[in-house]
């Protein structure tokens, strides 16, 4: 108690105590009932350090559990972010394998195509030269059968003539 007023008052005054104690001025002290044991001082700044001791090792126990606590999560959260890194990597190589497979089927839609688009020429310049042939030959058969159809008919009068002509005599 005596150290804390000299402290307040900033060891500029100086102090008699009730035990005959003198507190100078810059903190010494002399006389008092027990020149021998300076336990006015020592006693209760050692039970005020003490005190403050215990307060600190309080707060030092709280602030190690605090510190490991956050040691575990930042273990937890180390491990769950390589997991999730792990996780990313083996979507994007998914991603990457459906992209790779898909510009595979596109081109391969491309080159199918393509070829049936040549198929399909070749075969209608095979086809149509030999449709235009056919054409041809239809087109000169029916005249032919055009100039014949004036012939025919006059067989078919004498025919029909010599049946009827026939059928007279029966």
């Amino acid at each position: 108690m005596p150290e804390q007023l000299l402290h307040k008052v900033r060891y500029q005054v100086r102090i008699v105590t009730l035990d005959g104690t003198e507190l100078r001025t810059g903190g010494s002290y002399a006389g008092g009932t027990h020149r021998n044991n300076s336990t006015i001082f020592i006693k209760p700044e050692l039970d005020a350090l003490q005190k403050e001791l215990s307060e600190k090792n309080v707060i030092l126990a709280e602030q190690e559990k605090r510190v490991e606590d956050l040691h575990t999560l930042s273990i937890q959260s180390t491990n769950l972010l390589e997991e999730i890194k792990t996780d990313g990597e083996e979507a994007r190589l998914a991603e990457q394998k459906a992209q790779l497979a898909y510009e595979q089927t596109h081109k391969q839609v491309e080159d199918l195509s393509e070829l049936l688009t040549l198929q399909e020429r070749e075969l209608s310049r095979e086809v149509l030269p030999d449709m235009a042939e056919q054409k041809e030959t239809l087109i000169r058969r029916l005249a032919e059968i055009e100039q014949e159809k004036p012939k025919l008919k006059q067989k078919s009068s004498k025919l029909n003539q010599i049946k009827c002509y026939s059928a007279s005599f029966r």
